[in-house]
């Protein structure tokens, strides 16, 4: 069995319902992918829309899920788009002392080099992303 390795999650906060839920979903995979390809473990809640597509639920459900997973995250990547609940989820970070970034290359120049016990952080930034 393979060592536990700690990685820095990110959290993708940005608009899902405008002006399309699935491009923005679209959108939001990117952005975590490019984070994942850096090194860090991303959170992306527009994933729930598959979830929401086979069990719907209130949206209250789906906010309090989303605020849950971002208040264990070392950092919010925050989409560019007009979003109420980006904005919320972005608000909530700050009151918590979690950084919010609005673009990808910002959060690994944050991390690249900091001491973090028992957390692996980026070694490098990724060139080429859309999202600086």
């Amino acid at each position: 069995m393979s060592k536990h390795i700690q990685k820095l999650r990110v959290y993708v906060a940005g608009p899902y319902t405008k002006p399309d839920p699935c491009a923005n979903t679209h959108t939001a995979i990117a952005a975590g992918n490019a984070l994942l390809d850096m090194g860090f473990a991303p959170y992306v809640p527009h994933l729930n829309l598959l979830w929401n597509t086979v069990t719907p639920r209130q949206e209250a459900d789906w906010y309090d899920l989303d605020n849950q997973f971002l208040t264990c995250c070392d950092a919010v990547l925050r989409l560019p788009g007009e979003s109420v609940g980006a904005d919320a989820e972005t608000e909530l970070a700050r009151s918590l002392g979690i950084p919010v970034f609005s673009g990808i290359g910002g959060i690994a120049l944050y991390f690249i080099g900091r001491e973090l016990p028992g957390v692996v952080a980026p070694t490098k930034a990724l060139e080429g992303n859309n999202y600086d």
